[in-house]
Parts: C-alpha cells; structure tokens; sequence
C-alpha cells in the first residue's frame, strides 16, 4: 500500500511539472513582430488581454481584428485572422527568446517571428541610418521634441528650412514607425538643402521616435497641437545667431501644417511637397472610393458623426473602423476643420507647390487646388515622381519608395527646389 501511495504522489507530482512546461510563454500583454504578405514585410502587433486575443496590421491599415482558432499550449503559438478576403493562418515555436514560424497565406508559405513588448520600435532604431546632424530639442506642453539640425560648412549665417514631416508616425528621417522598410526622405532631402548652402532642422513628431515622451502618446492631441509644434521650432531658430532666414518644406500632412503655421508667424517662404488641396475628410472619402464605393459611403457617414461631435461606434467595416481608431478620433476630428485652399489664399509668403504626375495618394485635381488658393505661387509638376518624391512608374517601384532609403529624390524635383530657394537664399 505505501509503495501504492509513493507511485501516486511521484504520477502526481510528474503530472504538476509536466502541466508547467505547457504552460506558454505567450504572457499576457503586447506582443509585436514581422510576417510577410506576399513577400512583403509587414508589422504585426498582437494584444493579449485575459481570453481576448486581438491582432493589427498598421501598414495595411488592419486593426483590433480577432484572432480565430488560438491555440497557446507550452512553447508552441497558432492561430488565424481574416484579412478581408482571407484567413492568414500562423504556427509559431519558443526558441528561448522569442517565437519564430511560419504564416500561410494565399497558398504562399513565409518566415515569421514575435516579440514580447514594443518590438517594432527597437526593429526601427536598429535599422536607422546614422544621424547627420547636431542634436536640438524644444519643450511642448505635451513633452520635449527632439530633433536634428543640419548646416553647411563654412562661415554662417545660414538660412535655414524647417523640414516638417507628413502623416502617420513619421521620423525625422521621413520614415515611418508603423513600415518595415525604410525611404529616408526627409534625411536625403536634409543632405541635399546642405550642399547648396542652406541650413535644415528635421523632428521627430510627437509620440514618435526620440519625441515618444509617453507611450501611447498623449491623449488629446490634436491637429493645432501639431502646428504649434512647428511653431515652436520655428521660435527655436528664430533665436540661433548662426541662422538668417527661416523657411518651410512640408510634404503631405506637413504641408498644411507649415500653410496653417506660416498664418501665425513669419516665414521668409514656404514650399509644399505632395500636399493636397481638400481637407482631410474628402481626402479619405476619395482615396477610399478609388477602391470602393460602398466602403466610400460607410466612411462618409462615420466622418458626419464625428464632424457633429457624435459617438463613433464600429461600422463593421474592416477598413472604415481601421481609419477610425478612438485613440486618433480627437486628431482626425480637429484636423477637418482646416481648409488648405482658404489658408493658401491668405498668405502673402512666397510659395512653391510640387505635385509628381506618380503620386499614387494625391491626383492633380486635388493639388492643383492649392494653386487655384493662390495663383501667385509656383507650380511644379514632375513627370513620373510618387508620393515620396522619387521616381515610382510602376506599383512594383512604388513599393520600392517605401522600403528601399538607397532610391535618391527625384532629380528634377531637386533642380526645381533648388531655383525657387536660391532667390531667397540672400535673406
């Protein structure tokens, strides 16, 4: 009977130590990573919260979606989550400090890992080019923004250019923190302004890079926060010896905040860097009925509600509710009440409007506005260059804009920057 008892108590005790080895190491919390989508490298953020398991693709504009099918046993990770017209189906293994596997989709089979934490940040910060630059910062009410400025070599006073990045969690450098891939925009547009004699200060955004104070970032923060940012950076270099001058290159959302700045304090010019003319909600409704009508009109009724200050619930619409996340809606709903063709028409600055005939998020019709805001500007249209200043004729090219920081700026665009600012640059 004893050696019965001891049998039970060693079953016993091997079967509570075999029930802790498959316990996961899929703790609850945030968990991010990279899988691939048809070769192309995308960021998954995975939300594990009690029994409610949640995934979100940012690049694809993909969020709070469930995950399906979840099966978290020892060191071993699967699930599926539908992604609008089909399941991704992923199997992940514990290799001691992260998960590695494999996703399936589209019948393609591709590598795929998973991090505990902010993974994606500490991915972005790995693959950064080297900082040109000295390094400044200002202090805001909601937090210190960092940023970095640039200067020729020689003797100065140089004039200098605001460099004011576009939407999204957008870096100094012109990349974003939710892509894989890298385009470095802003950095070789910096380098470039360098050689011809100008001085530049490129920032990160609030919430975003070195600016990232709080994470998430703040809540509240709105559109005019954003151009108050730039406003104090302006201040910034107003009070610099070594700089006479100061101008504004905003490229897409940052072209309306260096417009909606230039009406509150003085600027020597302004340039704007694949902006549009219409204001963000008509933006959205056409970029999104290029591909669906239908999906078109569920947004637009969800923008009414949040232009009226009423409650915005989930449409049921994959896209519209990944365009409408709570956390964005105090942004979104400030920003709709800027108007660029009625700022552009009451400033007296010089101005030069760039559009490139490949933008694949701004058509001619819908720049074109600015320059009927205000007819005195120069208007640049450069045949062949996408949203990110580069050449892109191609979607495949297009891609490439967005991941490959070795594709230089569009020559041409160059040349043409390069005419209007050198008539300034004696101030």
């Amino acid at each position: 009977m004893r050696r019965l008892m001891v049998e039970i108590v060693v079953f016993l005790m091997l079967s509570l130590f075999g029930c802790s080895t498959e316990e996961s190491p899929l703790t609850q919390g945030r968990w991010e990573g990279i899988v691939r989508l048809a070769g192309q490298p995308v960021f998954i953020y995975i939300d594990r919260q009690g029994a409610q398991w949640t995934a979100a693709f940012p690049e694809l504009m993909i969020s709070q979606v469930q995950l399906h099918d979840v099966k978290a046993k020892g060191e071993k990770f699967s699930f599926s989550v539908w992604l609008g017209n089909e399941d991704l189906l992923a199997e992940f293994q514990w290799n001691g400090s992260f998960f590695v596997g494999k996703t399936l989709f589209q019948n393609i089979s591709e590598k795929a890992e998973l991090h505990k934490g902010r993974y994606s940040l500490a991915y972005r910060e790995k693959i950064r080019s080297k900082r040109e630059g000295v390094a400044v910062s200002v202090s805001t009410v909601h937090g210190e923004l960092k940023g970095t400025l640039l200067l020729p070599k020689g003797e100065g006073p140089f004039p200098c250019i605001l460099l004011i990045p576009g939407s999204g969690p957008t870096d100094r450098d012109g990349n974003s923190e939710i892509m894989v891939g890298s385009n470095d925009m802003l950095l070789q547009l910096a380098l470039y302004l360098q050689s011809i004699g100008f001085a530049s200060l490129r920032y990160d955004k609030q919430g975003v890079g070195e600016s990232r104070t709080q994470d998430p970032p703040p809540f509240g923060y709105d559109f005019q926060d954003s151009v108050d940012d730039a406003i104090t950076w302006i201040q910034f270099l107003n009070l610099r010896t070594d700089l006479n001058g100061i101008g504004l290159v905003g490229h897409s959302e940052g072209s309306l905040i260096a417009l909606a700045s230039a009406q509150q304090v003085n600027v020597d010019f302004i340039v704007s860097l694949a902006g549009n003319g219409d204001s963000i909600d008509l933006q959205l409704m056409k970029q999104i009925g290029r591909l669906s009508q239908e999906t078109a009109l569920v947004l637009k009724q969800q923008l009414e509600r949040l232009k009226n200050d009423l409650e915005v619930t989930l449409s049921g619409n994959l896209l519209v509710d990944s365009l409408l996340p709570p956390e964005n809606l105090c942004y979104l709903r400030s920003w709709m009440e800027y108007d660029p063709v009625e700022i552009i028409a009451s400033l007296s600055s010089p101005l030069l409007i760039v559009w490139g005939t490949a933008d694949e998020r701004i058509t001619e019709e819908d720049n074109i506005l600015l320059y009927q805001g205000n007819p005195a500007a120069t208007y640049l249209v450069v045949e062949g260059m996408g949203h990110l200043l580069k050449q892109s004729n191609t979607p495949e090219s297009i891609q490439q804009t967005y991941s490959n920081p070795k594709l230089t700026l569009d020559s041409t665009m160059l040349a043409g920057l390069s005419n209007f600012l050198l008539s300034y640059k004696g101030l």
